[in-house]
C-alpha cells in the first residue's frame, strides 16, 4: 500500500461500537465521499463490510484548492494503486455532488463525508447524501473536532455539521468528536 500520511482515527473504537450491527451483515452498501488514498475505504471494507455481498462506492475528484497538479496526480495514483483489483469497490472520479445525483435514494447503510472541508461544501454534501442514507442508516463526518480542521474564520466541517443538524430533524447524534456519527431515524 502507498500512503503519503498515516491518518489515525482517534474515535475509531467509539464509531465502530455504534456501527457494530453492520459488521458482517450481507448486502450492505457504503458510500465514501473523499477517498484520498483509499485507506479509510479499505479499512471499512475489511473491518465492517466483511460479507462478500457488500459493496462500496468511493468518490473523489482528487482536486483540492491550493494543491499543485503533481500532488493531485500522486494522491490519485496512490488511491488507484491501493484499490486496484478490489471487485467490491467502484471508484468515481468526480465531486460528491456530481456522483450523488445519479445514485439511488435510500440505498446506503453508511455514508462517510471527508472531501472538501469548507463548510459550504460539507453542508452541500451532507444535504445531498442524507437522501441516499437508508432509514436506520448512518452518516459519518471526518475532522469535526472543536479545535481541529478549520480556517481562521472558523469555517470547516464542524460548522457545516452544526448547521445540518438544525435543519435535519431525522438525524440522531450518536457521537461528536474528531468524527461525528449520525443515525437516520
Amino acid at each position: 500500500m502507498k500512503y503519503t500520511k498515516d491518518y489515525r482515527m482517534d474515535d475509531y473504537d467509539i464509531i465502530m461500537s455504534h456501527l457494530s450491527a453492520l459488521r458482517g451483515k450481507p448486502d450492505c452498501r457504503y458510500l465514501e465521499i473523499g477517498v484520498f488514498e483509499g485507506r479509510s475505504l479499505l479499512g471499512r471494507m475489511s473491518d465492517l463490510f466483511t460479507h462478500p455481498s457488500c459493496r462500496a462506492v468511493g468518490v473523489d475528484s482528487w482536486r483540492c484548492p491550493g494543491w499543485k497538479e503533481s500532488r493531485h496526480q500522486r494522491i490519485k495514483g496512490n488511491a488507484y494503486a491501493n484499490l486496484e483489483g478490489r471487485d467490491r469497490i467502484t471508484l468515481l472520479e468526480m465531486t460528491g455532488l456530481e456522483a450523488m445525483i445519479d445514485l439511488d435514494l435510500e440505498s446506503f447503510d453508511l455514508v462517510y463525508i471527508d472531501a472538501d472541508h469548507r463548510s459550504f461544501a460539507v453542508f452541500a454534501d451532507a444535504c445531498t447524501a442524507w437522501c441516499l442514507v437508508k432509514k436506520g442508516g448512518y452518516m459519518l463526518f471526518d475532522d469535526t473536532g472543536e479545535d481541529y480542521w478549520r480556517n481562521a474564520d472558523g469555517d470547516g466541517p464542524l460548522r457545516a455539521v452544526r448547521r445540518f443538524l438544525v435543519c435535519t430533524p431525522t438525524a440522531t447524534v450518536l457521537h461528536m468528536g474528531k468524527q461525528t456519527l449520525l443515525r437516520k431515524d
